[in-house]
C-alpha cells in the first residue's frame, strides 16, 4: 500500500519546494527543516491514521495500532513492557510504503479470519523470503553514515510464523542490496535461529586524489550471519556472529544458493566465480572453493547432493554475452568445484525466463530430464527467432543433449500474427509422461517419450483487435 505525505508533511521540508530553505547550507537547512516537521507532525500524524484506517480495515484508532508495527523509526515495541528496539535509517521515504503481512487458516469450517501486521519501510524495493518458520522483508534503500557519505543499505524484519498469524519478532541490518529470495537463507544450530544473508554493495564514486570525477571503491559481495534474538529476549535486534567477505570484488551477485550447511555463489563482470562455502560454524563462514569460467549463471539448481544445475549467459573472455547457457557443476570436492558439462544456444540472442524465475525451469530427477523455456530473438526478420521450451536429457557423465523443442511461436508467427495484449509466464507441468507448456499466447501439451504434440490451445486463435506491442507482451 502506498500512503502519500506530500500534501501534510514533504512538500514543507523539501528544499525545493518550501522558499524559507533557500540560500541555507546543509547543516542550517536540516535545522530548519527538523523545526518545520515538528510544528506540522500532528496533522501529519492524524492523516496518515486515516489512511492506515483504511487501509488495514480496522474500526478503531487502538485497534490499528495493535497491529500495525510502528516503524516511523523502523523499532518494535513489545507490547508489555517499555523497550523499545530501534535501527537507524536515512530518508522520509520510510513514511511512504506501507507493507502488510496476512495470514489466515485455509482450512476453516466456519467464518474466514484474517491476521493482519504492517510495516513502514524505508523503500518500495523488496525481497520476500520465507521458511516454514520464518518470513523476512529485505528492504533495500540507502544511508547516511557519520561522514555524510550514503551507502546501500538492506533492513532485515523477521516475523515468527505460527499458525494463521504472523508476528514481527526481530530487525537487522546488513551493507548492500539482495539480489532475490535465494539471498537469505532461515538455519537452526543448536535450538538458536539464524538468517544468512548474500549482498552485494555497489562500487562508489566520488571525486578522486586528482579532483576527477572516478570510482573510488569497488564493487564487491558478502555473506552474512546474523542471530535471531529468542522470543523472549529484550533486544530484539539481530547480531552479525560471522561473515565472509570480498566476495568476486568489482563484481555483483549473479545467483545464490543456501544448502544445508554449503552455500553458492555467482558474481560476474567479465568472467564468472563460481564460490563455494562452508557454512557449518555460523561464527566462522568460510570461503573455500572457487571456480572461474566464462559468463555466468543467474539460476542455481541442485539437482543431486554433488551437481548444481546453472542456467545463465556464455560469454567470451572480455564479458560480451554470447548465448543461453546450460551448466553442470560437481561440487563433490568442495575446495575444487568444477563445472564438468556445458551447452550453449548460440543461435541468435538467445535467453530464458528461467535466468530470473525459478518456477520457470522444471527438472525430472528421475528420468533426468530438463525442460528449460527458451527465447530466440534476433531481429525482426530473422528467421531464428523462436519462443518455446527446449527439453533436454541431462547427465553428468554423458552431457546435456537437446531432446526435442517445443514450438509455441516461430519467426514467421512471430513476426506476422495478431496478437493480444497478454502474454503467458512461462511455465510446465508433467503428468502421466504428458508434459504440459504455458508461454506467450499458447498452451500446448507433447508426449514426454514420442514428442508428439497431443493437445494445442491459441489463446489468441480469435483476436482481430492487435496489439501494437506485437508478439513479446509481457
Amino acid at each position: 500500500s502506498y500512503i502519500n505525505p506530500y500534501e501534510k508533511l514533504t512538500q514543507h521540508i523539501n528544499p525545493w519546494s518550501n522558499s524559507a530553505f533557500d540560500g541555507l547550507l546543509e547543516n542550517e537547512y536540516r535545522t530548519a527543516a527538523h523545526k518545520e516537521a515538528e510544528m506540522r507532525l500532528d496533522d501529519f500524524v492524524d492523516a496518515l491514521m486515516d489512511d492506515l484506517l483504511v487501509v488495514t480495515r480496522e474500526e478503531t484508532e487502538s485497534s490499528a495500532c495493535d497491529t500495525l508495527l510502528q516503524l516511523s523509526l523502523l523499532q518494535v515495541s513489545d507490547t508489555t513492557s517499555d523497550t523499545v528496539t530501534q535501527l537507524d535509517f536515512t530518508g522520509n521515504g520510510v513514511l511512504q510504503t506501507l507493507t502488510l503481512v496476512s495470514s489466515f487458516e485455509m482450512e476453516q469450517q466456519s467464518g474466514f479470519i484474517v491476521s493482519t501486521s504492517g510495516i513502514f519501510l524505508p523503500t518500495a524495493t523488496n525481497t520476500i523470503y520465507s521458511s516454514q518458520e520464518r518470513l523476512v522483508i529485505a528492504a533495500q534503500g540507502w544511508h547516511e553514515n557519520a561522514n555524510r557519505q550514503w551507502r546501500e543499505e538492506t533492513w532485515l524484519i523477521s516475523y515468527l510464523l505460527d499458525g494463521a498469524s504472523s508476528r514481527a519478532m526481530a530487525l537487522g541490518s546488513v551493507p548492500g542490496s539482495t539480489l532475490n529470495q535465494f539471498s537469505i537463507d532461515h538455519t537452526q544450530k543448536n535450538e538458536k535461529d539464524y538468517l544468512r544473508v548474500a549482498t552485494t554493495t555497489s562500487a562508489r564514486w566520488g571525486l578522486g586524489s586528482s579532483g576527477r570525477w572516478q570510482e573510488v571503491e569497488d564493487s564487491a559481495s558478502q555473506v552474512i550471519v546474523l542471530e535471531l534474538p529468542a522470543d523472549d529476549a529484550e533486544s530484539r535486534l539481530m547480531t552479525k556472529v560471522g561473515q565472509v567477505t570480498d566476495l568476486g570484488r568489482t563484481e555483483r551477485i549473479y545467483s545464490v544458493r543456501f544448502i544445508g550447511d554449503r552455500g553458492f555463489v555467482v558474481t560476474f563482470r567479465q568472467v564468472d566465480p563460481f564460490f563455494t562455502l562452508d557454512l557449518s560454524n555460523v561464527t566462522d563462514p568460510k570461503l573455500v572453493g572457487e571456480l572461474k569460467i566464462p559468463g555466468f549463471s543467474n539460476q542455481l539448481q541442485p539437482i543431486s547432493d554433488d551437481i548444481i544445475l546453472g542456467v545463465g549467459q556464455d560469454a567470451s573472455n572480455d564479458g560480451a554475452v554470447r548465448g543461453l547457457q546450460v551448466s553442470l557443476f560437481d561440487v563433490s570436492d568442495f575446495s575444487n568445484p568444477k563445472r564438468i558439462q556445458h551447452h550453449v544456444i548460440a543461435e541468435g540472442w538467445s535467453s530464458s525466463a528461467a535466468q530470473y524465475e525459478h518456477k520457470a525451469i522444471r527438472y525430472l530427477e528421475e528420468n533426468e530430464i530438463l525442460i528449460l523455456p527458451v527465447e530466440v530473438y534476433s531481429s525482426w526478420d530473422s528467421e531464428d527467432n523462436f519462443d518455446g521450451f527446449y527439453v533436454y536429457n541431462v547427465s553428468a557423465t554423458d552431457g546435456i543433449h537437446p531432446r526435442f523443442t517445443i514450438e509455441h511461436a516461430n519467426a514467421n508467427s512471430i513476426r506476422n500474427g495478431c496478437w493480444s495484449s497478454s502474454y503467458l509466464d512461462a511455465r510446465s507441468v508433467v503428468y502421466s509422461d504428458v508434459i504440459t507448456t504455458f508461454k506467450g499466447h499458447s498452451v500446448l501439451s507433447h508426449d514426454l517419450q514420442s514428442a508428439e504434440n497431443v493437445a494445442r490451445l491459441d489463446l489468441d486463435k480469435d483476436v482481430k483487435d492487435c496489439h501494437w506491442g506485437g508478439y513479446f507482451v509481457n
